[in-house]
């Protein structure tokens, strides 16, 4: 079989599902991540033979689409920031969203940082690790330390540590039962994506998130959703520096929560939207 007639048989079986554009696109990608092309290349190269492992795999990874199986699980990477991470059932896809939150926050440490004294960030519910890793690529004499209650996400985000060859240090530890690993005024950023969907928002879903990603890293009670973002405030007023900052990714149907809820514990708040124009992004800074 060739790639065009692979590309075919992607388009044919797809499209009812998921629409041709769609249907183009995971062709696109899965031809191109098997055969080692760049996104387009696979559509230059419509006459070259496939190899009966390249067929088998990429036959493979069409029946998981077909079962509504993320294409970045079936292949086993996604792409973050330009650079390319392990990915598995036990950790969220990294999202285009969450590179416009590290762009900010490397933005702000161009600005305002100076040399003078070492550095700390620290990342809570690292998942696949994708947000320290794309941070400590830019900043490489930043301390970087990332926790995960997640044993699945600590071993993914570790084997995407060693695979880009960075000095982050990742913890076990649960931010909802306290975490004293940190010093009184010793961090200068903390950086999070908890999770922050209501359970009222399942219903709206894609089915591929429903029912592959963990609910562990999605879902936060109807009653208390803001739970993760308050708890991590609160030891953010203990731990961060005069000055220092708390980056959070948000439920873009609460940003004006948000924004109370940082008045409330004595932050001064900016929200930021996403580049499809949601509330997606807010910094919380500590008064010096």
């Amino acid at each position: 079989m060739t790639i065009g007639e692979m590309e075919q048989r992607f388009v044919a079986e797809l499209t009812g599902q998921y629409g041709e554009g769609e249907a183009v696109s995971l062709a696109n990608l899965a031809i191109g991540d098997v055969c080692d092309l760049s996104y387009g290349r696979s559509f230059q190269n419509r006459s070259r033979d496939l190899s009966p492992e390249q067929e088998l795999l990429l036959s493979e990874i069409l029946d998981g689409l077909k079962k509504e199986v993320p294409l970045q699980y079936l292949m086993g990477v996604a792409d973050f920031f330009g650079l390319k991470f392990k990915v598995a059932p036990g950790v969220l896809i990294p999202r285009p969203e969450t590179e416009e939150l590290v762009d900010w926050i490397l933005k702000d440490v161009a600005k305002d940082w100076t040399k003078e004294r070492p550095h700390l960030i620290v990342d809570i519910g690292t998942g696949s690790g994708c947000i320290p890793i794309a941070l400590k690529k830019k900043l490489p004499e930043v301390e970087i330390i990332s926790v995960d209650v997640s044993e699945d996400a600590l071993g993914i985000a570790s084997a995407n540590v060693l695979l880009h060859e960075v000095d982050v240090k990742l913890i076990k530890g649960d931010v909802l039962a306290g975490l004293t690993n940190f010093a009184a005024g010793s961090v200068d950023i903390i950086v999070s994506n908890p999770p922050y969907i209501t359970g009222s928002e399942m219903e709206g879903m894609h089915a591929n998130v429903l029912n592959n990603e963990p609910e562990l890293a999605l879902f936060v009670p109807d009653e208390d959703p803001l739970l993760f973002y308050r708890v991590i405030l609160e030891l953010a007023q203990h731990c961060l520096v005069p000055g220092g900052s708390v980056y959070f990714e948000i439920n873009s149907q609460m940003g004006n929560q948000m924004l109370a809820l940082l008045d409330r514990y004595d932050f001064k708040g900016e929200l930021r939207k996403d580049i499809s124009g949601q509330d997606r992004m807010i910094k919380a800074r500590r008064s010096l």
